[in-house]
């Protein structure tokens, strides 16, 4: 384990082998070794807490770190407070973390403090309040030996605190800055750069982005989270029912981790489109168990105005209500200086001002481009404007920039479930090659590969010359029948080019039906990947 945390982090000195197994992303194995301990020390016990929480045992997680606070483990407190978090008991992660006094910890747990008083700060009182704290905690982190390890989380910490101030442009240059550092396991940095992609209209960038972080889900936390990510993307691609499916699974997910605030975030986006789709129960169940969870300020504030929308789009709730309603919930968010949310709530009362009347609508509207103009992109209201089409197709003569670019499906498509093929449309593109297909699933699941590793697990039943030929025979027919799509050499890798141009069945499928992968194909990767369920646990 010591050997490859040094191979990630040459630099870096922890001060155990416990800690080491963490920022590896191993905390089953903490466990595991911590289980014949006889007499574990107070910072072992504090690694072992956390450990716990990674691995979604919240009980045991915190009866461990109470235990490491009352044998001298002071900072185990930050650790406490971020399970209570986690759990959405802000009000007694606050308490907990009032109990330590800050400057006289080490430079490290000060790091962690300040980014936890960042997030808490967040959920308590704004994303303005926050920002102080957020970038404090970068400044001690910056200057750690352990830079590399505890720096890629006070930076996201940052970067989310000026997404939510709106600051998209900001946010985004701190997490491509996060990729000159050596962060092992599921790259949540990248998470997090694919979601700004997708709130600045940068879709075929997200689109490869996307498609990239599929290919490192390894365990059920990242599966998630990457879930999470698909589902916007399906949804700003106009693929409602597939972005429907996606939530609902994801609503359920996040209530089994106990993460209230993504759950709170799904059901509402569940009630939302099952609204728009006509399908008035589910919406209705969904917008009641958002109710139930919703717990801190923030997420009442967008299950009160987001409700009133739901609302009045079943005919459960007059325009003037909705309107009354969605201004109370934008003017919540405003004070607590979440733009986005603020700016989205402010178009759906655009759509109840236009039942009102031209007068009530104009009002509406000119308090959106106030807001607009403040801070914003119009690709950051793409995915209201999908159930929104009446108010759309009002304002699109006469104020085209409000709804921004038509957003632009990508352009081929690549089935690989119960068939082999890809194509353009609706026709196949013969690519003359028999495994194709197979190559170009191979590449977007693995990535960048070497070309004999693809002899090996793609055309190992043939002799390497054929297979070669075969597959340089590929690259050229892409070239002449799918030029979107490129297989280029570079670092000893071949990489496919062009992936924003592709839609992919297994990953544009809510839950796609894995046993039915390339059924013609004898290949023990894709048998395997046939048969492959992400374990539980993981994750930062």
């Amino acid at each position: 384990m010591r050997a490859a945390f040094k191979r990630h982090f040459p630099e870096v000195q922890l001060l155990s082998a416990l800690e080491e197994c963490l920022a590896l992303g191993d905390a089953a194995l903490v466990r595991d070794l911590m289980a014949s301990a006889s007499a574990p020390t107070a910072e072992d016990l504090r690694v072992l807490g956390i450990a716990h929480r990674l691995l979604g045992d919240v009980i045991a997680s915190e009866q461990t770190l109470e235990r490491a606070i009352a044998q001298g483990a002071a900072a185990a407190r930050i650790d406490l407070a971020r399970t209570y978090s986690l759990t959405e008991r802000k009000e007694d992660a606050w308490q907990e973390l009032q109990l330590l006094d800050i400057a006289a910890l080490p430079a490290q747990d000060q790091a962690y403090a300040y980014r936890l008083r960042a997030e808490l700060r967040s959920d308590l009182d704004s994303f303005e309040a926050a920002l102080p704290d957020a970038r404090l905690a970068c400044r001690i982190a910056n200057g750690l030996p352990q830079r590399a390890v505890v720096l890629p989380w006070c930076q996201i910490t940052l970067a989310v605190t000026y997404e939510q101030l709106g600051e998209d442009h900001r946010a985004l240059h701190l997490l491509e800055q996060l990729g000159e550092l050596p962060v092992y396991g599921y790259p949540y940095h990248l998470v997090n750069s694919a979601r700004v992609l997708l709130q600045l209209g940068r879709l075929e960038d997200a689109r490869a982005l996307i498609l990239y972080l599929r290919t490192q889900v390894h365990t059920a936390q990242a599966r998630r989270t990457w879930q999470r990510l698909q589902a916007d993307l399906l949804w700003l691609q106009g693929d409602l029912s597939a972005a429907l499916a996606v939530n609902q699974q994801a609503a359920q997910d996040a209530e089994r981790d106990f993460n209230a605030l993504q759950a709170v975030k799904a059901y509402l986006r569940v009630a939302l489109l099952a609204a728009h789709l006509g399908a008035p129960d589910t919406a209705l169940r969904a917008l009641a168990r958002a109710e139930v969870l919703a717990g801190s300020r923030g997420m009442r504030s967008l299950v009160l105005g987001y409700g009133a929308s739901v609302r009045l789009r079943l005919g459960h709730l007059t325009p003037e209500a909705a309107l009354q309603t969605l201004h109370a919930a934008r003017d919540q968010l405003a004070q607590r200086a979440e733009r986005p949310d603020e700016r989205d709530m402010q178009l759906h009362a655009c759509e109840a001002a236009r039942h009102l009347g031209p007068e009530a609508l104009a009002r509406e509207l000119e308090h959106l481009r106030a807001l607009m103009r403040a801070a914003g992109h119009p690709a950051m209201l793409a995915r209201s404007w999908h159930l929104l089409p009446d108010l759309a197709a009002q304002l699109r003569p006469g104020d085209p920039a409000l709804l921004g670019p038509a957003v632009q499906p990508p352009a081929l498509r690549l089935l690989t479930l119960n068939r082999a093929d890809l194509m353009r449309g609706d026709r196949v593109v013969r690519l003359g090659v028999r495994r194709g297909v197979e190559v170009l699933a191979y590449l977007l699941h693995f990535g960048p590969r070497s070309l004999e590793l693809i002899l090996r697990d793609v055309f190992g039943d043939l002799d390497r010359t054929k297979g070669r030929n075969q597959f340089h025979q590929l690259r050229l027919r892409l070239r002449e029948l799918a030029p979107e799509l490129s297989l280029e050499y570079g670092g000893g890798l071949y990489h496919l080019r062009g992936q924003e141009a592709l839609w992919w069945d297994v990953t544009g499928t809510a839950q796609p039906n894995m046993a039915h992968f390339l059924p013609a194909c004898g290949s023990d990767w894709a048998q395997e990947l046939a048969l492959a369920v992400p374990e539980a646990g993981g994750g930062h």
